[in-house]
Protein backbone atom coordinates (compact mmCIF):
# COMPACT_ATOMS: atom_id res chain seq x y z
CA UNK A 1 0.00 0.00 0.00
CA UNK A 2 3.07 2.48 -0.36
CA UNK A 3 1.95 3.63 -3.21
CA UNK A 4 -1.83 4.74 -2.17
CA UNK A 5 -0.79 5.81 0.86
CA UNK A 6 2.44 8.04 0.12
CA UNK A 7 1.34 8.24 -3.79
CA UNK A 8 -0.72 11.48 -3.22
CA UNK A 9 1.41 13.36 -0.53
CA UNK A 10 4.37 12.98 -3.31
CA UNK A 11 1.84 14.53 -6.32
CA UNK A 12 0.84 17.07 -3.71
CA UNK A 13 4.27 17.77 -2.57
CA UNK A 14 5.28 18.24 -6.59
CA UNK A 15 2.61 21.06 -7.08
CA UNK A 16 3.63 22.64 -4.08
CA UNK A 17 7.63 22.90 -5.82
CA UNK A 18 6.56 23.69 -9.14
CA UNK A 19 4.31 26.51 -7.80
CA UNK A 20 7.34 27.88 -5.68
CA UNK A 21 9.68 27.43 -8.89
CA UNK A 22 6.73 29.52 -10.96
CA UNK A 23 7.04 32.00 -8.51
CA UNK A 24 10.89 32.10 -8.30
CA UNK A 25 11.01 32.07 -12.12
CA UNK A 26 8.75 35.37 -12.29
CA UNK A 27 11.31 37.11 -10.11
CA UNK A 28 14.44 36.06 -11.93
CA UNK A 29 12.93 36.60 -15.79
CA UNK A 30 10.75 39.68 -14.74
CA UNK A 31 7.62 38.29 -15.79
CA UNK A 32 4.15 37.22 -14.24
CA UNK A 33 3.64 34.23 -12.90
CA UNK A 34 0.63 33.84 -14.34
CA UNK A 35 1.98 33.62 -17.38
CA UNK A 36 4.68 30.96 -17.11
CA UNK A 37 4.21 27.31 -17.48
CA UNK A 38 6.47 23.96 -17.38
CA UNK A 39 6.74 22.00 -20.13
CA UNK A 40 9.74 19.21 -20.63
CA UNK A 41 11.81 20.94 -18.62
CA UNK A 42 11.57 24.33 -20.40
CA UNK A 43 9.66 27.85 -18.96
CA UNK A 44 6.93 29.43 -21.58
CA UNK A 45 5.83 32.58 -21.49
CA UNK A 46 4.27 34.55 -24.13
CA UNK A 47 6.60 37.41 -23.22
CA UNK A 48 9.47 35.33 -24.46
CA UNK A 49 10.35 34.69 -27.68
CA UNK A 50 11.74 31.78 -27.14
CA UNK A 51 11.61 28.89 -24.15
CA UNK A 52 14.03 29.15 -21.21
CA UNK A 53 15.54 25.99 -19.61
CA UNK A 54 14.39 25.37 -16.17
CA UNK A 55 18.05 24.61 -15.10
CA UNK A 56 18.76 28.39 -15.98
CA UNK A 57 16.94 30.23 -13.56
CA UNK A 58 18.00 27.62 -11.10
CA UNK A 59 21.54 28.50 -11.60
CA UNK A 60 20.50 31.82 -10.76
CA UNK A 61 19.22 30.78 -7.70
CA UNK A 62 22.75 29.74 -6.55
CA UNK A 63 22.12 27.77 -3.03
CA UNK A 64 18.57 28.37 -2.61
CA UNK A 65 16.82 24.96 -2.00
CA UNK A 66 12.72 24.84 -2.98
CA UNK A 67 11.46 21.89 -0.30
CA UNK A 68 7.66 21.19 -1.45
CA UNK A 69 5.23 20.08 1.87
CA UNK A 70 2.85 17.55 1.07
CA UNK A 71 0.07 15.02 2.52
CA UNK A 72 -2.08 12.62 2.38
CA UNK A 73 -6.09 13.68 2.95
CA UNK A 74 -8.50 11.00 4.30
CA UNK A 75 -9.86 8.24 2.48
CA UNK A 76 -13.59 9.56 1.48
CA UNK A 77 -16.78 9.27 3.49
CA UNK A 78 -19.16 6.28 2.58
CA UNK A 79 -17.15 4.37 0.38
CA UNK A 80 -14.55 1.22 1.36
CA UNK A 81 -11.28 1.59 -0.46
CA UNK A 82 -10.74 -2.38 -1.52
CA UNK A 83 -9.51 -3.94 -4.40
CA UNK A 84 -10.92 -7.02 -6.12
CA UNK A 85 -9.08 -10.10 -7.97
CA UNK A 86 -10.43 -13.78 -8.96
CA UNK A 87 -8.04 -16.57 -9.34
CA UNK A 88 -8.93 -19.85 -11.46
CA UNK A 89 -6.02 -23.21 -11.20
CA UNK A 90 -6.46 -25.64 -13.55
CA UNK A 91 -4.92 -28.90 -11.64
CA UNK A 92 -4.02 -32.58 -12.04
CA UNK A 93 -4.49 -34.89 -9.77
CA UNK A 94 -3.38 -38.76 -9.38
CA UNK A 95 -6.47 -41.19 -8.17
CA UNK A 96 -4.03 -43.44 -7.34
CA UNK A 97 -1.92 -41.48 -4.83
CA UNK A 98 -3.70 -38.31 -4.41
CA UNK A 99 -0.99 -36.10 -6.04
CA UNK A 100 -2.00 -32.58 -6.89
CA UNK A 101 -0.27 -31.06 -9.54
CA UNK A 102 -1.14 -26.93 -10.82
CA UNK A 103 -0.84 -26.97 -14.42
CA UNK A 104 -2.00 -23.51 -14.80
CA UNK A 105 -3.20 -20.24 -12.93
CA UNK A 106 -5.49 -17.39 -13.88
CA UNK A 107 -5.19 -14.32 -11.48
CA UNK A 108 -7.42 -11.12 -12.46
CA UNK A 109 -7.28 -8.14 -10.48
CA UNK A 110 -8.71 -4.79 -9.95
CA UNK A 111 -6.75 -2.28 -7.99
CA UNK A 112 -7.32 0.83 -9.87
CA UNK A 113 -4.86 2.90 -11.68
CA UNK A 114 -1.52 0.26 -12.52
CA UNK A 115 1.47 2.26 -12.44
CA UNK A 116 4.14 -0.26 -12.15
CA UNK A 117 2.91 -3.03 -14.64
CA UNK A 118 6.25 -5.13 -13.86
CA UNK A 119 5.64 -4.90 -9.96
CA UNK A 120 1.84 -5.61 -10.09
CA UNK A 121 2.65 -8.82 -11.73
CA UNK A 122 5.23 -9.65 -9.59
CA UNK A 123 3.61 -9.42 -6.60
CA UNK A 124 0.74 -11.27 -7.99
CA UNK A 125 2.99 -14.10 -9.13
CA UNK A 126 4.32 -14.55 -5.41
CA UNK A 127 1.55 -14.40 -3.75
CA UNK A 128 0.61 -17.16 -6.06
CA UNK A 129 3.51 -19.04 -5.89
CA UNK A 130 2.80 -18.76 -1.69
CA UNK A 131 -0.49 -19.73 -2.10
CA UNK A 132 0.49 -23.36 -3.89
CA UNK A 133 3.36 -23.68 -1.57
CA UNK A 134 1.53 -23.29 1.79
CA UNK A 135 -1.89 -25.65 0.14
CA UNK A 136 0.01 -28.15 -1.27
CA UNK A 137 3.47 -28.24 0.54
CA UNK A 138 4.29 -26.34 3.48
CA UNK A 139 3.87 -28.17 6.46
CA UNK A 140 5.69 -28.95 10.18
CA UNK A 141 6.86 -31.95 11.04
CA UNK A 142 6.74 -32.23 14.84
CA UNK A 143 7.70 -34.98 16.82
CA UNK A 144 4.70 -36.02 19.25
CA UNK A 145 7.13 -37.68 22.02
CA UNK A 146 9.78 -34.06 22.60
CA UNK A 147 7.37 -31.89 20.62
CA UNK A 148 10.57 -30.81 18.50
CA UNK A 149 10.29 -29.54 14.49
CA UNK A 150 11.88 -32.12 12.61
CA UNK A 151 12.03 -30.01 8.65
CA UNK A 152 13.05 -26.50 10.56
CA UNK A 153 15.52 -25.89 7.56
CA UNK A 154 15.03 -25.08 4.21
CA UNK A 155 16.16 -28.65 3.27
CA UNK A 156 13.36 -30.68 4.60
CA UNK A 157 10.44 -27.76 4.85
CA UNK A 158 9.24 -27.61 0.97
CA UNK A 159 8.69 -24.87 -0.31
CA UNK A 160 8.12 -24.33 -4.48
CA UNK A 161 10.94 -24.38 -6.49
CA UNK A 162 11.25 -23.51 -10.57
CA UNK A 163 9.95 -27.33 -11.23
CA UNK A 164 6.61 -26.74 -9.83
CA UNK A 165 5.86 -23.52 -10.88
CA UNK A 166 2.79 -23.63 -13.28
CA UNK A 167 2.18 -21.13 -16.06
CA UNK A 168 0.67 -18.38 -14.56
CA UNK A 169 -1.23 -15.57 -16.33
CA UNK A 170 -1.95 -12.31 -14.39
CA UNK A 171 -4.43 -9.98 -16.01
CA UNK A 172 -4.77 -6.82 -14.71
CA UNK A 173 -8.34 -4.52 -15.02
CA UNK A 174 -6.04 -1.23 -15.61
CA UNK A 175 -9.46 1.47 -14.29
CA UNK A 176 -8.98 4.57 -12.29
CA UNK A 177 -11.11 4.63 -9.10
CA UNK A 178 -11.82 8.35 -9.00
CA UNK A 179 -11.96 8.11 -5.30
CA UNK A 180 -8.78 6.00 -4.73
CA UNK A 181 -5.86 8.38 -4.00
CA UNK A 182 -7.69 11.69 -4.53
CA UNK A 183 -6.34 14.65 -4.24
CA UNK A 184 -9.33 16.70 -4.15
CA UNK A 185 -8.91 17.65 -0.40
CA UNK A 186 -6.56 20.30 -0.89
CA UNK A 187 -6.87 23.77 -2.17
CA UNK A 188 -3.40 24.05 -4.44
CA UNK A 189 -3.97 27.73 -4.91
CA UNK A 190 -4.02 28.66 -1.21
CA UNK A 191 -1.68 25.82 -0.77
CA UNK A 192 -3.92 24.98 2.50
CA UNK A 193 -4.56 21.63 3.82
CA UNK A 194 -8.26 20.26 5.46
CA UNK A 195 -7.64 19.78 8.89
CA UNK A 196 -9.32 16.87 10.28
CA UNK A 197 -11.95 18.32 12.30
CA UNK A 198 -13.05 20.52 9.51
CA UNK A 199 -16.25 18.52 7.48
CA UNK A 200 -15.21 18.71 4.04
CA UNK A 201 -17.94 19.53 1.14
CA UNK A 202 -17.99 16.42 -1.01
CA UNK A 203 -17.29 17.44 -4.74
CA UNK A 204 -20.06 16.62 -7.19
CA UNK A 205 -17.36 14.70 -8.98
CA UNK A 206 -16.75 12.39 -5.93
CA UNK A 207 -20.50 12.46 -5.03
CA UNK A 208 -21.03 10.94 -8.85
CA UNK A 209 -18.32 8.44 -8.38
CA UNK A 210 -19.70 7.11 -5.54
CA UNK A 211 -23.23 6.54 -7.57
CA UNK A 212 -21.54 4.50 -9.96
CA UNK A 213 -19.41 2.98 -7.63
CA UNK A 214 -21.52 -0.16 -7.41
CA UNK A 215 -21.04 -0.60 -11.17
CA UNK A 216 -17.31 -1.16 -10.38
CA UNK A 217 -18.06 -4.60 -8.63
CA UNK A 218 -19.31 -5.91 -11.97
CA UNK A 219 -16.14 -5.01 -13.47
CA UNK A 220 -14.14 -8.53 -12.91
CA UNK A 221 -17.47 -10.20 -13.97
CA UNK A 222 -17.89 -8.24 -17.35
CA UNK A 223 -13.90 -8.66 -17.96
CA UNK A 224 -14.48 -12.73 -17.15
CA UNK A 225 -17.17 -13.10 -20.11
CA UNK A 226 -15.00 -10.56 -22.35
CA UNK A 227 -12.88 -12.08 -25.46
CA UNK A 228 -9.57 -10.93 -24.15
CA UNK A 229 -10.29 -13.62 -21.14
CA UNK A 230 -11.61 -15.97 -23.88
CA UNK A 231 -7.89 -15.87 -25.05
CA UNK A 232 -6.35 -16.81 -22.51
CA UNK A 233 -8.88 -19.96 -21.07
CA UNK A 234 -7.32 -23.28 -20.29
Amino acid sequence: MTLASVGPAVRTASHDVRKQLLNLASQVLEVPSESLSIRDSMLHSRAFTEPVPVKEVLSALGDYMIIGLGSRGPNPERVNVNTFGAQFAEVEVNIETGEVKVEKFIAVHDSGRVVNPMTFSSQIEGGVLQGIGFGLMEKHIVDQATGLVMNGDLENYKIPTLLDVPEILVEMIDTPDPLANSCQERDWENHRSFQPHQRLEMPSQTRSAIESKSSRSQGIKSYLYSGRFRDARF
